[in-house]
């Protein structure tokens, strides 16, 4: 395992400076990706400016997430303390949304596993994301699960679609024209399409190279009919190395916005 200090998200240094005397006071997230894991400190405490620290780990090919989890916390004395607050965020494609007026949660599973195929191991979670009126269903790995929530008893469980809709759906309601968010993460890009504020389009999607991204970017766009001249196209997350991705959009679309500072949005979403 790597601690990846050049990752834009990284500041561990903050985190040991931190008085952990009052970590009961503090909210731990924790984002598990293929790539890796991200663990974020928000000190309510502190300065805006320094409320939250990062700290990234990647992943070790040769053992489970589970695996890495148990033994990254073993070694990382800090992740050791209670917190006030523990959120869980999986980043992965295995996730569906659907009208929270169609969902029973019994019938979870049943929803799941008419769109993707069973996995072993695999749990079935879901989120409400009321602004949409929508829920999102995901899967997890059950052991992961189990033993976060042995390690934090007030762990929350969420995908981390569920953040960025918590946080797209509160702001894009006043807009007259439609609107493609694209965001991108380490190794999959989460798509979602508003037309004033209502929920068109969720969808995420792995990728590669930048040419991935504008291909799946300009698939959905032209799904959903958006207007070249007057929707827009925003994109949030991982902006490094970018320009190609840039290039070829800005080819076919006019209003291509980037959002700055929004790598880590799924993670704020839930103490903004």
């Amino acid at each position: 395992m790597l601690v990846t200090g050049s990752n834009p998200s990284s500041n561990s240094h903050m985190i040991e400076t931190t008085d952990f005397r009052k970590s009961e006071q503090y909210t731990l997230s924790i984002r598990c990706t293929a790539d890796g894991f991200c663990f974020s400190l928000y000190n309510p405490l502190t300065s805006a400016e320094e409320a939250y620290s990062n700290y990234f780990v990647e992943a070790d090919i040769l053992l489970s997430e589970c695996g890495n989890l148990k033994k990254i916390i073993r070694q990382t004395e800090w992740l050791n303390n209670s917190f006030g607050k523990v959120n869980v965020l999986f980043e992965n494609t295995r996730q569906m949304t659907i009208p929270l007026d169609f969902f029973e949660d019994e019938q979870a599973e049943e929803f799941f596993y008419h769109s993707f195929h069973k996995m072993d191991n695999e749990i079935v979670g879901y989120n409400v994301v009321s602004n949409n009126n929508i829920v999102v269903l995901y899967g997890m790995d059950q052991s992961t699960k189990a033993f976060l929530q042995e390690k934090y008893p007030n762990a929350k469980f969420y995908s981390k679609t569920t953040a960025l809709l918590n946080h797209y759906g509160k702001k894009k309601g006043i807009e007259n024209h439609k609107q493609l968010i694209v965001h991108v993460g380490n190794s999959i890009c989460t798509l979602m399409a508003y037309d004033e504020g209502r929920l068109l389009l969720s969808n995420t999607q792995t990728y590669s190279q930048q040419s991935d991204i504008a291909f799946h970017s300009l698939a959905c766009w032209k799904s959903l009919n958006m207007n070249q001249e007057e929707d827009e196209l925003h994109i949030s997350g991982k902006l490094a190395n970018i320009e190609e991705l840039l290039h070829i959009l800005q080819k076919y679309l006019q209003h291509v916005i980037i959002e700055e500072n929004t790598t880590d949005i799924d993670i704020k979403s839930f103490t903004q």
